[in-house]
Parts: structure tokens; C-alpha cells; sequence
């Protein structure tokens, strides 16, 4: 059986790992930003030796455009970022709803070049297959798949596809506007995209009591998607 892990990974705060256990329930881990690449390697080291597939998905940029090479443009450029500027000017969405930034302005980007030698690097690190776009369908012998993945827009593609009321709200804030609107999101997705969505473990507040639970909420919903889309795509 094919291993799925989400991550959300972020350089200032505890990155938050999603995954299912073999009973149906999910684990939400924080790994501390000095932690994450030894986690990585660890990871891919036990799937090498036990012959276990493993998916991890990065909600982050692992490629730049190919035309973002060293003398033809910049190392900024990633092919999400201008087609979702155009495609969500028709999408209905609360302003703020999904973010699109090049890949030298996110600030994870630092700890995704440490971890897995990309964007810039011209293969990830450690052994992974980074899985690239028209490769929906391949066939990877690697024991690891690596893939990004940009959860906000999957929310708003599922949003949109699945014919939601008004447009989507935003999330991904600490004022309490947004707090309501990652309740309507998360509750969304669990009504209307898969009812096995943890959404009392997402929108639980961090707390020491609760091991299993890890991360602020909107991080451990990007976890969580970020595991969904690597489920979907085995």
C-alpha cells in the first residue's frame, strides 16, 4: 500500500505533516523547521528499505517555469503563478481567497531549496521522483514521489466545481472574520468533497493536551489537502 503524506511546510514556525493511519484516522504532526529535512530523509530512507511507495506533496514551489533558466529569464517564475492569475479573475472568490506568489517570494522558500535542492537545484535531493506536470498517469518505479501542490486553488477549484453558494472566502488569517471562513471551507469540504475531511482536528486550537493535533488550523486543512491530492493521485 502506497504511503501519503502532506506537508505544509513553513521556515518560522513548526511545519504541519498530515497523514492517515491504518485504522482511517488521521495524524497531524508539527515537525520544527530544523527538523524537516532530517524528517525527509528519514522518511525516504525507511520507504527505500522497506519497499514501501511513498507520495509527499509540498505545499510549496519545487519547479520554476522552463523558461526560468539561467540566461533566458529569472529564477522567480513557476508555471502556476500566471495560469491561476488568469484563471481565477472568473472564479468566484472573496479577495484574498488564493495567493499566487513566484517561488523567490514565498518564504518557504529557503527551507524547500535545504530540504529538496529544488527550485533552483535540477533534481530534488535524496532520491525522489518529482512529479511533473502531464505526468497525472506515469508510472514511477522510484520509492518516492515528490509532488507540489497549491491547496488554495485546489479549494477553489472544488469550490467552483462543485457549484458552492457565493464566492469562497478567505482562510488564511488570524482576525476572526477568517476564522469563520476556514469553518465554511473546511465544512465544505468534508459536505461536499470527501466526508472523511478531520475537520474537528483542523479547527482545533493548538493545544498541548491534544499530541495528535499539531499546527494552527489553516495549515493542518493545507496538510490535510495537500495528503488528499496525494491519495487521489495514487
Amino acid at each position: 500500500m502506497t504511503r501519503c503524506i502532506g506537508i505544509d511546510p513553513a521556515p518560522g514556525k513548526p511545519t504541519a505533516v498530515c497523514e492517515q493511519l491504518a485504522d482511517g484516522a488521521f495524524a497531524f504532526t508539527a515537525w520544527e523547521p530544523h527538523d524537516v529535512r532530517a524528517r525527509i530523509v528519514e522518511l525516504l530512507d525507511n520507504a527505500a528499505a522497506s519497499g514501501q511507495k511513498l507520495v509527499v506533496t509540498w505545499d510549496a514551489p519545487l519547479r520554476l517555469d522552463p523558461g526560468a533558466v539561467p540566461g533566458s529569464r529569472d529564477y522567480a517564475s513557476r508555471l502556476i503563478d500566471n495560469a491561476v492569475s488568469r484563471w481565477k479573475r472568473g472564479v468566484p472568490l472573496e479577495a484574498g481567497a488564493v495567493g499566487v506568489a513566484n517561488a523567490s517570494s514565498v518564504p518557504h522558500n529557503l527551507l524547500t531549496q535545504h530540504v529538496w535542492g529544488l527550485p533552483v537545484g535540477a533534481a530534488p535531493a535524496h532520491g525522489a521522483h518529482l512529479l511533473l506536470p502531464g505526468q497525472m498517469h506515469a508510472t514511477v518505479s522510484a520509492s518516492c514521489v515528490l509532488a507540489e501542490v497549491h491547496p488554495a486553488v485546489a479549494l477553489a477549484a472544488w469550490w467552483v466545481g462543485q457549484g458552492a453558494s457565493g464566492p469562497m472566502p478567505k482562510y488564511k488569517d488570524e482576525r476572526k472574520n477568517a476564522r469563520s471562513g476556514l469553518r465554511k471551507v473546511a465544512e465544505f469540504v468534508r459536505d461536499h468533497v470527501d466526508a472523511t475531511c478531520p475537520i474537528d482536528d483542523i479547527l482545533t486550537e493548538k493545544d498541548a493536551v491534544l499530541s495528535d493535533v499539531a499546527g494552527l488550523p489553516d495549515d493542518r486543512l493545507d496538510a490535510w489537502i495537500a495528503w488528499k491530492l496525494a491519495h487521489d493521485w495514487t
